[in-house]
């Protein structure tokens, strides 16, 4: 039928064309994207499981890297017992060198420096084995116990007649310091000195002028600005003239010398409520060294920042909290961690006070265990463990070759050393083969779930192609189509025309 109202012919052949030209633009986005799912709307089901299949291919892929990153861990560990173990034959050598009367026991004495230095550096080499700032064979660190009321003290200073008394100054001492006094030097800078004491592994400095009769001594740790140590002067300090006697009354004072017993420091600790409360939890983590820490917070109210600090030694760490984020700071309830494996479990905390320092013995731990994902699940999980090889671990601390007899017994330590590093080569050696077969297990999967993704997702070019072209084709034909049945419209228009 012909109507001048309605062109029916005109009507299906758009139509057609929008049909046909979608048909044609979906093929060119399949060919352009490589996917018959870069539309969900296309094909919903399948789409659904390819972005699964793909999630989960890509999940494997990230578990493969984690198995080679666990290889790599594990060959980097057994390289370091090997080279324990060559230190324990050398240590296992120098006990039959020393069980003879073809020596004598100053040639024991030579032999033993040897062999103490070679025990230092057995836990040199487990400290050493660190993997993500971890050491593997320190054993870790155990739990952490408050050290309850500590006054801050030091044991041991001595009296210098017109030099030192026997006391430190409490207003100037601060912060953590825990050891022995191992060494004390003075040199003359002009009219200033300048002073060293050595307190375990941590050193203190100063540059003072001339000691005044009744003041102190004031120093700052090198790796620690927070911590003090501050001795008193005597009434008189006539006996200090020179850098010298300066430096020769100072070490007495601290007891370094012939026939002199060393000054030891404890730290101060307050026993606090916040942490005999429970406001306050420390525990340690893998990466923990072991001995005495000391806790602070210090609360800034114009900034309304936080800061908590935990110091052993010539290691310190900080770790800041907003309080702008609590609604309550007067009892906040988190967790906050350091760096180096530490953390606080903060229950009620009062944030808006400071904490006097808090100190913690944290004991050495036997063992770290590494865990690691080699699956899609979070509960594809593979534990490593590592076992302490320090020279305590593999009892090996406060043996000599100082006699025949020491050398017997301690050549038997060194047999059980020995098989108690080749245990843990062994034993790691068994974890690194089956990570080698996680690594081809992991290589099919990722194969297969990537075939499978692809016969959901994947464009089939060919067919695409095709497609492509047949209704690129199909579409000229309507358009072609299209315009004739407008013109046939124009034609019955004229007709009409022609009658009247």
């Amino acid at each position: 039928m012909v109507s001048a109202a309605t062109n029916l012919g005109a009507n299906a052949a758009k139509r057609y064309l929008e049909i046909n030209t979608n048909k044609a633009t979906r093929a060119t986005e399949e060919l352009a994207s490589g996917s018959k799912a870069s539309n969900p709307s296309y094909d919903p089901s399948s789409s659904a499981v390819g972005y699964r299949l793909t999630a989960n291919v890509q999940s494997l892929i990230q578990a493969s890297s984690n198995v080679s990153q666990a290889t790599a861990m594990i060959q980097m560990a057994t390289g370091s017992l090997g080279a324990t173990q060559e230190i324990l034959t050398r240590m296992k050598e120098l006990t039959v060198k020393a069980n003879t009367n073809s020596v004598g026991d100053g040639e024991r004495k030579m032999m033993n420096d040897e062999f103490q230095q070679l025990v230092a550096q057995v836990t040199i080499n487990a400290n050493n084995a660190r993997w993500g700032g971890v050491p593997l064979f320190s054993g870790g660190a155990g739990a952490a116990t408050h050290s309850g009321a500590v006054p801050e003290a030091a044991t041991g200073l001595l009296a210098v007649a017109n030099a030192f008394t026997n006391t430190m100054n409490a207003a100037n001492t601060q912060g953590n310091i825990t050891g022995y006094a191992v060494d004390a030097t003075v040199t003359a800078d002009g009219s200033l000195y300048d002073v060293t004491v050595v307190i375990s592994d941590q050193t203190f400095k100063a540059k003072v002028g001339t000691p005044t009769g009744g003041g102190a001594l004031t120093l700052v740790s090198v790796s620690d600005p927070s911590s003090s140590i501050s001795l008193n002067y005597a009434a008189a300090t006539t006996a200090i003239t020179d850098a010298a006697s300066f430096q020769a009354t100072l070490r007495g004072a601290l007891g370094i010398g012939a026939g002199l017993t060393r000054a030891s420091f404890t730290s101060l600790s307050t026993n606090s409520a916040a942490v005999t409360g429970g406001a306050v939890t420390l525990s340690a983590g893998s990466g923990t060294n072991a001995g005495t820490w000391a806790l602070t917070y210090n609360y800034d109210n114009v900034t309304s920042q936080g800061t908590f600090r935990v110091s052993r030694g010539t290691e310190y760490y900080t770790s800041a909290i907003d309080l702008a984020n609590y609604g309550t700071p007067t009892a906040i309830a988190t967790t906050v961690s350091f760096s180096n494996g530490i953390s606080l479990s903060l229950n009620a905390f009062d944030a808006t006070n400071a904490l006097a320092q808090e100190t913690y013995s944290i004991v050495a731990g036997t063992q770290i265990i590494q865990a690691f994902q080699y699956g899609e699940k979070a509960t594809d999980m593979l534990s490593v463990t590592f076992k302490g090889a320090t020279a305590d671990a593999l009892k090996l601390q406060g043996l000599t070759i100082l006699t025949m007899q020491a050398a017997q017994e301690t050549s038997l330590k060194i047999d059980s050393a020995q098989d108690q590093v080749g245990s843990m080569i062994a034993e790691l050696g068994g974890k690194a083969a089956q990570l080698g077969f996680m690594a081809d297990t992991l290589m099919i999967s990722i194969q297969n779930q990537t075939a499978a993704r692809s016969t959901f997702i994947d464009a089939n070019i060919a067919e695409s192609m095709m497609t492509l072209q047949r209704f690129k084709g199909l579409a000229q034909v309507a358009n072609s189509v299209f315009t004739q049945a407008l013109n046939e419209q124009s034609q019955l228009t004229e007709m009409v025309k022609q009658v009247r």
